[in-house]
């Protein structure tokens, strides 16, 4: 009886320094199963930021500081037209060059907008663009 209840009690001590183990191990415990760490959590390391697309997200949205608060048009050959979805439809697919020589300061309008930004920020705006309004640009 007493032998039984050894047996008993090593083996409850086992598994529970087996466990103690596999959680310090970051092990989801005795029977595996994965890191306990990356199941379901939010903003996970396993998400990844594009750096080139948050970048022109911020100039476009006016909060870059070298710029600040731009307001872009169109040029669709006879007025000045604010950057929206339908604005920007007839450059589906086409060069973002064209795109890039189009595109002017609202509340200057003589200003364009590439000789505003630098070619790295004009680059970042333009994959911001494309990517945002799915332009297929080339």
């Amino acid at each position: 009886m007493l032998y039984k209840k050894l047996v008993f009690l090593g083996t409850l001590l086992f598994t529970f320094m087996v466990s103690d183990i596999a959680i310090a191990s970051g092990s989801s415990g005795v029977y595996g199963g994965g890191s306990s760490r990356s199941s379901g959590s939010v903003g996970s390391s396993s998400s990844r930021t594009d750096v080139t697309y948050e970048h022109g997200k911020s100039i476009f949205k006016g909060r870059n500081r070298r710029y600040g608060k731009l307001k872009y048009c169109i040029d669709n050959g006879e007025e000045l037209e604010k950057v929206k979805r339908g604005t920007l439809k007839p450059y589906k697919s086409g060069s973002a060059e064209l795109l890039a020589d189009k595109l002017y300061n609202c509340e200057m309008p003589e200003e364009k907008i590439s000789d505003i930004l630098s070619r790295n920020d004009l680059i970042s705006m333009l994959y911001y663009l494309n990517k945002r309004y799915k332009l297929k640009l080339n």
